[in-house]
């Protein structure tokens, strides 16, 4: 088997990039949320200063994350980060 292995968190940063996150603070988002500390929900991001279209856009990066990660899908799949 040659399959490539990705990390979620990776993944996770990428589409906050994507959804115009700055690089630090989508690192840390994705740091936070895939860690097992605390969860990076909607207060969190309002508390790190996300307002607006970004914060929704974001709020929607992280609730696909945390789907993935339970096995779940998700039905706002297609509209995630665009």
């Amino acid at each position: 088997m040659n399959e490539e292995l990705t990390d979620p968190r990776g993944d996770l940063a990428h589409n906050l990039l994507k959804a115009g996150c700055e690089t630090h603070l989508a690192n840390l988002i994705a740091a936070e949320a895939g860690g097992s500390q605390a969860i990076a929900d909607a207060e969190y991001l309002k508390d790190l200063g996300l307002n607006g279209g970004l914060f929704i856009q974001c709020l929607k990066c992280v609730q696909k994350f945390y789907l993935q990660e339970m096995g779940l899908s998700n039905p706002l799949d297609e509209s995630v980060g665009h």
